[in-house]
């Protein structure tokens, strides 16, 4: 019989010991994590850098952007910017996701398979927000035109033709709730690896590195 010693240091036997080290018995770093155990530091830092523009973004939409009278034209520069912002991070993301190293996890490949649409439906939907957002972007007559940073004029978007502003900043509104349902899943994911399974997939965005996984052969 198998055990494995996970990185909480909990003892597993039997068929889950096996399922989470693929089968292998090994010394030390078999599982999912097993050659490279997390992503690289440029990842993590857009990473969480970009949670946190994104959640500055959704306080700005719902609080000052709510506000009474011309309150969301006022603001409207700096959610512009900020979106800005947000998909010079992503883009930055998806070269180094595309090109760059990625951890080497032993998983069920419908695990593997669920993580990898995750992730990309969480792009995706992100660069269809700005997009939108842009297309919806035009400036109301006698007020001057918003700038991003205070400074660079913002292109307006090509006419589409059957699609007016109205219609992209509903599709917006839209795309957000799609992506507030994908982060939910996305957190709650992320905290039973770290919670229930403690397998040390969550320690792979982190910046600390996890106990190592330990598998031994029962006599």
């Amino acid at each position: 019989m198998q055990t494995c010693y996970g990185v909480g240091g909990e003892r597993r036997t039997g068929p889950l010991a096996r399922t989470l080290t693929g089968g292998m018995v090994n010394s030390v770093g078999m599982g999912w994590f097993a050659d490279r155990w997390r992503w690289s530091f440029a990842i993590r830092l857009l990473h969480w850098l970009s949670a946190v523009v994104l959640a500055v973004q959704v306080a700005l939409a719902f609080g000052p952007m709510k506000g009474p009278g011309m309150a969301a034209m006022l603001w409207l520069p700096s959610h512009i910017s900020i979106g800005v912002i947000v998909l010079l991070l992503t883009a930055l993301r998806l070269v180094l996701r595309i090109f760059g190293p990625a951890p080497t996890r032993r998983a069920p490949p419908l695990a593997k398979a669920a993580a990898s649409i995750g992730q990309w439906s969480l792009y995706a939907v992100l660069v269809a927000i700005v997009a939108t957002g842009w297309f919806a972007y035009r400036p109301m007559p006698l007020m001057a035109p918003a700038r991003l940073f205070g400074g660079l004029p913002i292109p307006l978007a090509p006419t589409l033709t059957g699609l007016t502003a109205r219609d992209f900043i509903a599709l917006h509104s839209v795309l957000f709730w799609v992506f507030a349902v994908l982060v939910a899943i996305h957190i709650m994911s992320a905290l039973m690896h770290a919670i229930v399974f403690r397998d040390g997939v969550m320690s792979g965005i982190l910046f600390k590195r996890p106990r190592e996984t330990h598998v031994v052969a029962d006599p």
